[in-house]
């Protein structure tokens, strides 16, 4: 067509104005008819994109809710105004509701009574924070009777999150958790085992403190001197079964504190570490073993490094932490038998921390045996170290009671060197400093040796030296008398120690 134009042009056919025009209307019309033939490509192109997107959002959505619905765990749905929208198959299975009688229901309505407040403030918080989670833990009774009287509850932990639209609002929310029925009965023979454990440990302590009433006045009249060593064994022994009866107890005690949620909190005073050291190496220096032999051998020297420091006073409970102190002291006595137990403490301040330390020049413990030793009947094997009293209790005890105060327990130790035990306790300082513990020479044991036995004895230079006590001092200290059964010209040695 625009060569027959052309052509007209030349041999004057039409005029040159009719010609411009046809070639300016022609390109237009050119241009539009590409551009929409270009136009209708192009959207071609879209329409199939868009069409695989869509083909791939419903793919992941049919698989998502393939997932939802066949996981092997509880999983719903919930809209905006808590109302149930999906309800898996897992669920189904668990409580024996269906999901065309649980959809379009409130969860609070489905769930028992007691969850209603937790279940609304779980949504409250996911609308105020969509990028927070909550867990609760709901119980949906088995038929959907929510009343108390009805059918067996099925306990779960629900984690709700918020779901959102594409443009970032809230949309309603999804839950996910874990049947914890098991879990929950489980908890409930726990409980009662610990019940029955208590009741035990009670009804067995209170003749033990009978019999060592009985056997302290028998020991003291005059007439039972012939049977006082029997009688001193029945009394070791008894005082062995007191201290396994009250480390049940205590570690039972422990473990409900640690399993109960929600359980009353602990009530707390102010703890004076260095008059609870001072107080436990006391009773150290006094006590027995099974054989009623003194647990301090005349080679071992007790040292206090707690004296004279300023401590601050830390919150906690007294009692347990001195039977904590003196479970780690008599422990590392039993198997050191030259050098120290020596026992130190520092204030942390910029952590927050009270640590205590229980050093000895014992055997040590091995490598293996540190990863079990603070489990409950636990006991370093090697050796002879059966040949000690106990059950394997105490170091157990002692991790429950720092975790109760919110603190921990450590050991280091090398075989044939010596161990350290390290526990430490929240400490900020605000209860103030307790008074400052003064030296005082004391006896640490008063033991039938013979100068060969006192020969034996391999403390330190450090160790002696932590001695301070002035010839007056040493000059006023009682010398325990002489009982009326030590063999007449055996010499009776005195081990000496600054706590």
């Amino acid at each position: 067509m625009y060569a027959c134009f052309y052509m007209s042009g030349r041999f004057g056919l039409i005029s040159s104005i009719t010609e411009q025009g046809f070639y300016a209307y022609s390109d237009a019309l050119v241009k539009v008819i590409l551009g929409a033939l270009m136009a209708v490509v192009r959207n071609t192109e879209y329409v199939g994109i868009i069409r695989r997107w869509w083909a791939a959002a419903a793919s992941a959505s049919a698989d998502m809710d393939s997932l939802i619905r066949m996981a092997k765990v509880p999983v719903l749905s919930l809209d905006l105004t808590g109302s149930i929208v999906s309800w898996n198959a897992n669920l189904e299975s668990l409580t024996g509701l269906l999901v065309s009688e649980v959809k379009g229901k409130k969860l609070v309505d489905v769930a028992h009574d007691d969850n209603q407040e937790a279940i609304v403030e779980a949504m409250k918080v996911a609308k105020e924070n969509t990028s927070s989670a909550s867990l609760i833990e709901i119980s949906i009774p088995v038929g959907g009777d929510s009343s108390s009287g009805g059918p067996a509850l099925r306990q779960l932990a629900m984690t709700f999150v918020p779901k959102s639209t594409q443009e970032g609002r809230l949309a309603g929310f999804m839950a996910i958790g874990q049947d914890l029925s098991d879990l929950s009965e489980l908890k409930m023979v726990q409980t009662r085992k610990s019940a029955l454990l208590a009741m035990l440990s009670h009804e067995i302590r209170s003749p033990l403190h009978g019999i060592l009433g009985m056997m302290e006045s028998l020991m003291n009249n005059v007439g039972a001197k012939k049977f006082h060593r029997q009688l001193g064994i029945v009394k070791g022994c008894s005082l062995r079964l007191l201290d396994l009866v009250t480390n049940v107890m205590d570690l039972t005690q422990a473990q409900q504190v640690n399993c109960e949620e929600g359980s009353a909190k602990r009530q707390a005073e102010p703890v004076d570490i260095a008059s609870i050291v001072e107080e436990v190496i006391s009773m150290t220096r006094v006590a027995v073993d099974k054989m009623n032999r003194p647990l301090v051998l005349p080679s071992v020297l007790l040292r206090n490094d707690v004296v004279g420091l300023q401590l601050p006073l830390f919150p906690g409970d007294a009692h347990k932490c001195t039977q904590l102190v003196y479970n780690l002291m008599t422990n590392a006595c039993k198997f050191t038998e030259n050098g120290h137990v020596a026992m130190s403490a520092r204030w942390l301040k910029d952590q927050d921390r009270l640590e205590l330390e229980v050093s000895d020049t014992g055997r040590g413990i091995s490598k293996e045996a540190q990863k079990r030793i603070f489990r409950p009947f636990e006991q370093e094997q090697n050796g002879d170290a059966r040949s000690f009293q106990g059950v394997g209790l105490g170091l157990a005890v002692c991790l429950e009671i720092a975790t109760l105060h919110n603190g921990q327990i450590c050991v280091r130790s090398d075989l044939g060197v010596g161990t350290t035990f390290t526990a430490s306790f929240f400490c900020d300082g605000k209860l103030g400093l307790a008074e400052t513990v003064k030296a005082s020479p004391a006896v640490l044991a008063a033991v039938d040796t013979s100068p060969t036995d006192l020969a034996a004895v391999k403390a330190s230079p450090a160790d002696l030296a932590a001695v301070k006590a002035s010839p007056a001092d040493m000059a006023a200290m009682p010398v325990p008398p002489v009982a009326a059964s030590q063999p007449a010209g055996k010499f009776r040695g005195l081990v000496l120690s600054v706590d």
